[in-house]
């Protein structure tokens, strides 16, 4: 399976997971930075040029501040649940998920 890694080191806020993040899965310009945008992107494709399946693999997340962390882990369970849905509501699996690493 595709790995998108992502370097957090250097990250100081949740806008530094997206402007990392977005680029990584060839996403427009036009893209809004959020969890709701980002998951509807995932899960509906279509809109970023990487398509699933990928796993997003985040690491040097240790030394990042915790409400960032937070962000990236509600992110994580949003896109499972999502993923969930769509295979019990349309019986289709859209194979991504973010993995997290210290």
């Amino acid at each position: 399976m595709r790995q998108i890694r992502l370097d957090a080191s250097g990250w100081t806020s949740t806008d530094d997971f997206y402007g990392t993040l977005l680029p990584a899965l060839g996403a427009p310009e036009w893209h809004s930075r959020g969890i709701d945008p980002l998951i509807d992107s995932i899960i509906g494709g279509g809109i970023n040029s990487v398509e699933t399946p990928y796993k997003i693999v985040i690491y040097n997340t240790k030394n990042i501040d915790q409400s960032i962390l937070d962000h990236i882990n509600l992110a994580k369970q949003y896109l499972a649940d999502a993923r969930n849905e769509t295979l019990s509501t349309w019986d289709k699996d859209v194979d991504a998920s973010i993995e997290i690493l210290r």
